[in-house]
C-alpha cells in the first residue's frame, strides 16, 4: 500500500489556501484502476448525483475507499491542525465519475465536508495534444483539461489557482479544503474516459475510551 513520503509531496499548509498533491505508488494504481473498472460493471453500483457534467457516476466502493485513506488520512496532517483526542478524521462520501471528451465540472464546493479530495486515476489524454487542439489555437490562454481551484485571498480579491495533469499524473491525489470552489475543463483528444474519485473528509467525534 502507498506510503506517505514527504518527498513526493507538493504542498502550502498556509494561507490563503491550503491544498496537497500526493502520488500513489505504482502498485496502488494499478490496484485502484481495477477497483473503478470492477465498479463500473457490477451489477450493485448505485447512480450518484454530482455537480460534474457527466453520464455515468458512480458511489465508490469500499476497497476505494480503504486505498485513498491509507495517503489521504497523512496528508491531513499535514495540512491541518491535529483534531483534539476525542476526534478524527473519516471520509464521509465518496464517488467516480468516468468524464468523456467534451465532460467538464463548473465550479462546484463538496458540501458537508471540512476537506475534499480529487484522485486522477486515469487520464487518457496529453496535455500538449490538447494545448495543440484546434478549440484552442486563437486561445490566449488555454484551459484545455485544466483542473482550477478558485477563491478569495486574504483582502477578498478573487483568486484562482491551475493545477495542469497528463497521462504521466495517473495516482495523483489533490487534497483541498471542501468550501474552495473547484472546477475542470474538458478534453477533447481522446475518446477513452477520465476516471476521476473525489469525496470529502468530516471530523467526527469519537467517545474517549477510559
Amino acid at each position: 500500500m502507498s506510503k506517505y513520503d514527504s518527498e513526493r509531496l507538493t504542498s502550502s499548509p498556509v494561507a490563503p489556501v491550503p491544498f496537497g498533491l500526493y502520488q500513489l505508488e505504482e502498485d496502488d494504481v494499478n490496484l485502484i484502476k481495477r477497483y473503478a473498472k470492477e465498479l463500473k460493471e457490477s451489477p450493485l453500483k448505485y447512480d450518484f448525483e454530482t455537480s460534474s457534467n457527466v453520464e455515468e457516476c458512480y458511489g465508490a466502493s469500499s476497497f476505494m475507499v480503504d486505498v485513498v485513506a491509507n495517503i489521504a488520512f497523512n496528508a491531513l496532517k499535514e495540512l491541518v491542525r491535529s483534531p483534539p483526542p476525542n476526534c478524527r478524521w473519516r471520509i464521509l462520501e465518496s464517488w467516480v465519475e468516468y468524464r468523456k471528451k467534451g465532460d467538464f465540472m463548473p465550479p462546484t464546493q463538496v458540501p458537508g465536508g471540512d476537506m475534499a479530495f480529487a484522485l486522477y486515476i486515469s487520464i487518457p489524454y496529453d496535455i500538449e495534444d490538447e494545448i495543440a487542439h484546434p478549440r484552442n489555437e486563437k486561445t490566449l490562454h488555454p484551459c484545455a483539461a485544466k483542473t482550477q481551484m478558485i477563491y478569495a485571498n486574504p483582502i477578498g480579491k478573487i483568486s484562482t489557482r491551475d493545477f495542469i495533469f497528463t497521462k504521466a499524473d495517473e495516482g495523483t491525489i489533490l487534497v483541498y479544503p471542501s468550501s474552495v470552489l473547484l472546477q475542470t475543463f474538458p478534453f477533447y483528444t481522446s475518446d477513452e474516459e477520465c476516471i476521476v474519485m473525489r469525496g470529502s473528509f468530516v471530523i467526527e467525534e469519537t467517545p474517549l475510551r477510559n
